[in-house]
């Protein structure tokens, strides 16, 4: 009988090697799940929404439903081979596996719900659970889960791989059933120290609460513009940027910053017990933007903001 031999990428894989028929786990990977039926009750297909020529790795997906689908280094992904479709619509946890090991280099491309096939079927509608942290996506990762409205819990440090990543405007914006999550996670942002935009990164979400000095590893950041515009339910915190009793005068000096609208109609229908940070009283350059930032904020201090902010 002829001996046959195994691919060497698809040992590297997360092939079922048909040696022993199981993944290897120590690959990096990442989980998240869908419920196809939000997009409409009868619907059973998922988009996986990635739009990319692979290079440098393989990819491998777990469908969640006993069904796996490779991707090998120099394959194009588009609408066609990312569409998967399943017996019976439902919820189902996807896994994705890398085979690139290096955390500091890209592991799959960007994730990319509001952009990708996202008029189809309506794609983004189905994403409703992020289980663990992301695998390093590169440096981008704007309006990655923009009107993924059914979205409803993220977990804490799930930015931890991505430690390029610069842009994480709209990342969010119109997440609005957040609110069965209560908070942003603490750390979120923690290990993004080279992140320079977040706006509209939660506006229009559902969240109800901050947690204290969520951009505080964020130095580089300079726009912030609507990043909390319209959500009407969150209860502000003044420490969202730094420990405004010792950092006012340090945390943006010499920074041209972007607030315009960042708080915007922020805690509108809260009872105002939140409390906004004073960023009028913080020292930033004189040619910084910041018109509306207030504007329709409901806080304990909303009488202190001073005009120009409001």
């Amino acid at each position: 009988q002829e001996e046959k031999s195994i691919p060497e990428m698809a040992v590297q894989a997360n092939y079922q090697t048909k040696v022993t028929g199981e993944y290897d786990m120590s690959l990096p990977s990442m989980k998240f799940i869908i419920d196809t039926r939000n997009g409409e009750f009868s619907d059973d297909t998922f988009i996986l929404p990635l739009s990319a020529t692979l290079s440098g790795y393989t990819l491998s997906v777990d469908w969640g439903d006993g069904e796996t689908s490779d991707f090998t280094d120099g394959m194009t992904l588009n609408q066609a081979n990312m569409t998967h479709t399943y017996a019976t619509p439902g919820e189902y946890t996807i896994t994705l596996y890398t085979t690139q090991k290096d955390r500091t280099k890209v592991q799959m491309p960007k994730l990319s719900f509001s952009r990708n096939y996202q008029n189809v079927n309506n794609n983004p509608l189905k994403l409703v659970i992020l289980v663990t942290p992301l695998l390093n996506m590169g440096t981008d990762l704007s309006d990655c889960f923009y009107n993924c409205t059914n979205l409803t819990h993220i977990p804490e440090r799930l930015f931890e791989n991505n430690k390029e990543a610069t842009d994480f405007s709209g990342c969010f914006s119109d997440c609005y059933r957040l609110y069965r999550f209560e908070q942003i996670p603490a750390g979120l942002f923690e290990n993004n120290k080279k992140a320079t935009d977040f706006s509209r990164c939660f506006s229009g979400c559902g969240f109800r609460y901050i947690p204290e000095r969520l951009f505080e590893n964020n130095k580089e950041a300079t726009d912030f513009s609507s990043c909390f515009n319209g959500c009407y339910e969150l209860n502000p915190i003044a420490n969202i940027f730094c420990n405004e009793a010792t950092e006012k005068g340090s945390r943006f000096a010499g920074k041209q910053m972007n607030f315009n609208s960042c708080f915007q109609n922020c805690g509108k229908d809260t009872d105002g017990n939140g409390t906004l940070p004073a960023l009028w009283d913080y020292t930033i350059e004189p040619n910084s933007s910041h018109g509306y930032c207030f504007t329709g904020a409901n806080a304990t201090n909303i009488d202190k903001v001073l005009e120009g902010w409001k």
